[in-house]
């Protein structure tokens, strides 16, 4: 058993060793040409991801790979493996997307890459809510908040905030979400993101039917939906529809808890 450790541990060592002369060999143009290479494979496979071309972005994120173990560059790879489990999350394969964005982060660490390393974080969060782990995906939020507040990317903490509401509110701790809910309010509001702001009060305005304070609920919801309305944005404003639903059917007003239900397949 021990000659097979050493065996392996002798062949990982060779490897890596190769990967390191194999890039100090390259010169620095030909450096720089695998370089537009990976950057030209990494634009494309987002394209792919935007329009749910799943496997044709799976296979260009697995040639920028093959490109940027070539030159050691942990940056990149760091960012395709966080690329690739997204894909693994979307396509259902949860469990992989875990192991995938693991070696996201560990790249990412060796890059010190903070921003990608938030971001790969808030993507495991993720998972762990689609799990039912909002204790796992709770504590990923919160480290995802936190390096996003030190680089100044605002709206990308405001969104982890939310996120971490939910996680929250999943666990019934609607006292917590309140206050994460209303911290999104402020920060997206300071900032001007319409987008998150609508969400923010549709989702204070949900929390609150879960506290009983339905009027507030009310509100929020409106504010939320007036937002979404005015700068178009559809599946808000149909969450939006769908919270004010719930909060007449809870005041048992039933005729409008029906038109704002109509509303949503509008």
């Amino acid at each position: 058993m021990k000659s097979h450790f050493i065996k392996f541990f002798t062949c990982l060592t060779f490897c890596l060793v190769g990967l390191n002369l194999q890039a100090q060999t390259l010169t620095e143009k030909e450096k720089e040409v695998i370089q537009s290479k990976i950057n030209f494979n990494i634009s494309k496979a987002q394209k792919n991801i935007d329009d749910n071309q799943y496997y044709k972005a799976q296979s260009d994120l697995d040639e920028a790979l093959e490109l940027a173990n070539q030159i050691n560059d942990n940056k990149n790879i760091g960012l395709i493996y966080s690329k690739i489990g997204k894909i693994q999350f979307i396509t259902e394969e949860s469990n992989a997307a875990l192991q995938t964005l693991i070696k996201a982060i560990e790249k990412q660490r060796f890059a010190e890459d903070n921003i990608n390393i938030a971001e790969t974080y808030k993507t495991i969060g993720i998972v762990y809510m689609s799990k039912n782990n909002f204790n796992r995906a709770l504590d990923y939020f919160t480290s995802a908040e936190g390096l996003f507040e030190n680089e100044d990317l605002h709206d990308f903490e405001a969104e982890t905030i939310l996120y971490k509401g939910d996680a929250h509110y999943s666990l019934e701790n609607y006292n917590e979400a309140e206050l994460e809910y209303e911290n999104a309010v402020s920060i997206s509001k300071r900032y001007l993101n319409n987008k998150l702001l609508s969400s923010a009060y549709i989702h204070l305005g949900k929390n609150k039917i879960k506290l009983g304070q339905l009027k507030e609920a009310e509100n929020y919801t409106l504010q939320g939906l007036n937002i979404s309305k005015k700068h178009n944005f559809p599946s808000i404003t149909n969450i939006a529809y769908e919270t004010l639903s719930d909060i007449y059917n809870e005041t048992e007003d039933y005729k409008k808890a029906n038109e704002f239900l109509k509303n949503t397949s509008n």
